[in-house]
């Protein structure tokens, strides 16, 4: 699953090794099946018309912005209702306001670094997110006022990759690098891997609870998690999709600031 930031969503794993298409059979076949459609205008007609009202039916069921915000259901997110064939109404998450003051949720030190994370109640039932850091720090777009990021709750039945969410993650241009992460119950041990390819552990066989956080003077790509039963997951920024890419300058360029997803390893 690729969408765990409510960021910039821009190739999220895509991109990363470029190749040359290769001609199957399958096109082949395609090509051939096309060139006959030339010579029987009747049956061309008939591929028209299927093709037009596929396209139809397609854009009534799949969004056709790849970059918009997820949507999530009431009935899955905030009542836990549920029934085949019901439909509920969709949350729009694109822009959110906090509804109450933020308060400090963990802080640190790392180096002259000084950090806190913070959080506060959001509306439409969502809970926002946002780090503080001195010197300044620059976040990655969020969707609440100050790039902060506000989350629905995780439904009951979510999937093990879209139980973790990245919180806070740094931009771009700025000049510290940071992510906060809240990872599920029981998390044994959290590896953050940084651009050039260095692991630093933040917990080594120790039962994890509440967000993880890692500052640091370059920026963190990589989120390796151990749950319990050694089940594993990574959590990546951008296009990473191997833990080699962080030492390639090409592809971090292109996943500082972007968003992350989780995958099973």
């Amino acid at each position: 699953m690729r969408i765990h930031a409510l960021s910039p969503q821009f190739a999220s794993h895509d991109l990363s090794h470029p190749s040359k298409p290769v001609q199957s059979s399958t096109t082949k076949s395609r090509y051939q099946f096309g060139a006959g459609l030339w010579a029987d205008v009747s049956a061309r007609s008939a591929m028209l018309l299927t093709l037009t009202v596929a396209t139809l039916v397609a854009a009534g069921i799949f969004p056709t912005n790849a970059h918009a915000t997820p949507r999530v259901t009431r009935s899955n997110a905030a009542t836990g209702a549920s029934g085949v064939g019901a439909v509920a109404p969709t949350v729009d998450l694109s822009s959110v306001t906090p509804k109450g003051p933020y308060r400090v949720v963990s802080k640190g030190k790392a180096g002259s670094i000084t950090w806190r994370l913070e959080r506060a109640t959001g509306d439409k039932g969502t809970t926002c997110w946002r780090m503080v850091t001195k010197p300044k720090s620059i976040s990655a777009e969020g969707n609440a006022p100050g790039n902060a990021r506000c989350y629905p709750p995780v439904a009951d039945d979510a999937d093990i990759v879209d139980v973790p969410r990245v919180v806070a993650a740094n931009a771009a241009l700025s000049k510290i690098g940071f992510v906060a992460i809240v990872v599920p119950k029981g998390t044994r041990s959290v590896k953050v891997g940084q651009i050039g390819g260095k692991f630093t552990t933040i917990s080594g066989g120790k039962s994890l609870s509440g967000p993880i956080v890692f500052v640091g003077k370059k920026s963190p790509l990589w989120v390796d998690m151990t749950l319990p039963g050694k089940h594993r997951l990574a959590c990546q920024g951008g296009v990473m999709i191997d833990k080699y890419d962080l030492k390639d300058p090409v592809l971090t360029d292109n996943s500082v600031g972007a968003a992350w997803f989780c995958d099973e390893l």
